[in-house]
């Protein structure tokens, strides 16, 4: 009988040892790199993009980024879209007042995801990449 029991202590002894906690698990995929905006020019924005800027910028969620594009003898740059307005929502420019031959442009963070501004000018073509997050 003593034959037989020992076996299963000691069974019952290694399920009963305490084990390391699991690791926790890596995210499966990094969020994308970013960087800060411009310092802003308009009040209640994060920052501010003009059109000598470019590529990937952060956004907080719920903050805002002015965009001001400014023209030449060329013409005016068209007005800035979001490829995503669900991630990163225009708002209303009604009280800026932009210079002459300035095209402007608010969005707000409104949901964690990526968004591209665009705009063009004759055959010019300005993009950014907003991360919000």
């Amino acid at each position: 009988m003593r034959r037989t029991l020992l076996p299963l202590l000691l069974l019952l002894a290694a399920c009963a040892a305490p084990t390391a906690p699991a690791a926790p698990a890596a995210p499966a995929t990094p969020p994308p790199a970013c960087r800060a905006l411009p310092e802003p020019v308009v009040p209640q924005t994060a920052g501010t993009l003009g059109e000598q800027d470019g590529g990937r910028y952060c956004l907080a969620l719920g903050a805002q980024v002015g965009v001001f594009l400014t023209g030449d003898a060329a013409g005016r740059w068209s007005a800035p879209v979001s490829s995503d307005r669900a991630v990163l929502a225009p708002v209303g420019t009604a009280r800026l007042t932009a210079p002459l031959g300035v095209t402007p442009g608010v969005f707000r963070a409104a949901r964690r995801g990526t968004a591209e501004l665009a705009s063009t000018l004759g055959g010019r073509h300005w993009q950014v990449t907003m991360v919000t997050n």
